[in-house]
């Protein structure tokens, strides 16, 4: 077991369908069984364990073992879970415009539109 990167994906992958940006279909499952996983390192007095250290790689982690930025993902992931379950039928979209130097890459089996998944590249760098 390990939390503190399943928190981090947790939180990516709801953040992504709760503003529109994942395939809400597509992505619930993954962010569900994320939560689950996460909800399951929990100990009765509360604290997220399974946790890497800060800055330590990946390791071997235990169940006593915590951090304050675990226990972070773990609240962030819990509170786009919250609102996910407050609209379970609508994802809103965030109106993002892409900058002058974007490139998006349309997929090969599907167009691209807005609430789909979608592959956007970094900026390209101008060569001086």
């Amino acid at each position: 077991k390990e939390s503190s990167g399943t928190g981090f994906f947790c939180y990516g992958i709801t953040w992504g369908i709760n503003n529109g940006i994942l395939n809400r279909e597509r992505f619930l499952p993954v962010a569900r069984k994320a939560w689950t996983a996460l909800a399951s390192v929990v100990n009765e007095d509360g604290q997220v364990g399974w946790s890497q250290p800060a800055g330590g790689g990946p390791g071997k982690v235990t169940e006593a073992n915590t951090s304050k930025f675990g226990t972070g993902i773990f609240l962030l992931a819990a509170s786009e879970m919250f609102l996910l379950k407050q609209n379970p039928d609508a994802s809103k979209p965030l109106g993002l415009r892409l900058g002058p130097n974007a490139t998006v890459v349309q997929s090969a089996t599907k167009p691209i539109r807005r609430g789909m998944d979608t592959k956007i590249l970094q900026p390209l760098c101008k060569s001086p």
